[in-house]
């Protein structure tokens, strides 16, 4: 039993976390058990100042002291941040030319899902950019995190494709760029996502990748919380396409497929189940164009979005209408569709001719007939639905034998000189 009596500090780390995350229960109850006269510290880079929040751990006169509150923005001034616009199906090359084009550089790469995370590092470790690739995600457990962490922690070059559990309390030293290719949920988690750059005086890079349609709204919210990002755009020249390397990764390895297939419903549900609707919009992803960016020849099937009645960007043609099957289509222009959907029906089919090897003479030992079989051609041919059904067992086989007068299977042996003895 463990007695706070002589307690006198109550520390929280990731404070807003914690307060948020629905452990009401959990906190009461240790508060309820402390003494009431102590020293209460709550740390964050994003520390709430919601007044309910605070009063079950802070009862008194809480005080905020910020550590950049003389500085000109609330991130480090070290860190370098900009953004550059890239739809949702030019991330996967985008990530790839950055990938081999820092290859000195210690990057962590977020991403929404863990099933993204998990897809992408298998599938670029067997591409292999030149540089240690390696995963870290919320599925993972404990023992295997800590691996990739000592991993990551003692390379100089290194990337690691990374969920939102590698943006806070993770201390990596030496980071230096922080890549975001997928929008994060809110402003808070962009300054946790970056914070794993730049810290203790140091300088660092982040980069946010933004679709056409978050750009406006996202760059907005972070102007408004006084977070300076600049717009960079890519240089055509060192942008690599992987598709046709991927797909041919894909069909070599068939669990990196389903691993792919689940990647791309992993991230339409991400972005669904996002409150900001203002930047994330499902309806505005070309999933077509996004499965082929993953190495996918077809579509996966989104039940959930079908359920909702919901249709995405690529299952529309020109004119609006929404097509039949919308999520399983194959990749196909309408040219190559009106070739392909040709009917069975306007085949001329000849089945009769189908065998290639056909047996010429049948009963060769004369075992099922006593006199000669004609041959194929002489043979007239057997009127249909009366052939013969009875099962040809080992019992007529042998009678048939014995009335032949055929000896079989009898022993003979043999002197030295090959003669047969009697």
């Amino acid at each position: 039993q463990l007695l706070c009596d002589q307690l006198q500090i109550l520390v929280f780390d990731e404070a807003d976390r914690i307060l948020d995350m629905g452990f009401s229960q959990q906190i009461n109850a240790i508060v309820a058990n402390l003494p009431k006269e102590r020293q209460t510290l709550l740390f964050s880079a994003t520390q709430t100042r919601n007044v309910k929040d605070l009063s079950r751990v802070c009862t008194k006169d809480p005080v905020f002291v910020s550590a950049h509150e003389r500085c000109a923005h609330i991130t480090p001034d070290g860190l370098i941040q900009s953004y550059m616009v890239c739809e949702d199906h030019d991330k996967i090359n985008t990530m790839w030319s950055f990938i081999v084009n820092n290859k000195r550089s210690k990057t962590i790469i977020f991403v929404s899902s863990c099933k993204q995370a998990r897809f992408i590092t298998g599938a670029f470790c067997h591409l292999r950019p030149g540089l240690p690739v390696m995963g870290l995600w919320g599925t993972m457990n404990q023992k295997k995190r800590v691996d990739v962490f000592q991993k990551f922690e003692n390379k100089k070059a290194a990337v690691m494709i990374a969920t939102d559990v590698a943006s806070r309390g993770l201390d990596f030293s030496d980071v230096d760029w922080v890549v975001q290719v997928d929008c994060p949920a809110s402003v808070e988690d962009y300054i946790h996502r970056v914070g794993r750059t730049s810290r203790m005086n140091q300088t660092g890079h982040a980069v946010l990748f933004l679709t056409s349609h978050q750009e406006e709204p996202m760059v907005t919210a972070l102007a408004q919380a006084n977070i300076p990002v600049t717009k960079q755009i890519a240089d055509p020249n060192v942008l690599v396409d992987i598709r046709t390397k991927m797909q041919a990764t894909l069909s070599q390895f068939p669990e990196l497929n389903q691993f792919a297939q689940k990647s791309v419903v992993a991230y339409l549900r991400s972005v669904y189940m996002m409150r900001n609707k203002k930047v994330f919009d499902v309806t505005t992803i070309d999933a077509a164009a996004l499965a082929t960016s993953y190495g996918l020849v077809t579509v996966p099937r989104v039940r959930f979005l079908t359920k909702k009645g919901i249709t995405l960007k690529s299952d529309k043609g020109k004119d609006g209408a929404v097509e039949k099957d919308p999520v399983s289509r194959r990749f196909l222009n309408t040219e190559t569709e009106k070739q392909l959907r040709v009917p069975l029906e306007s085949f001329d089919v000849d089945d009769r001719n189908d065998d290639i090897l056909t047996v010429k003479k049948r009963d060769v030992f004369s075992l099922l007939d006593d006199g000669n079989e004609p041959s194929d051609t002489t043979k007239p041919p057997m009127a249909k639905g009366r052939a013969n059904t009875k099962a040809l067992t080992k019992m007529s086989v042998a009678k048939k034998l014995l009335n032949k007068k055929l000896k079989v299977n009898v022993r003979k042996v043999y002197d030295e000189e090959g003669e047969p003895v009697k």
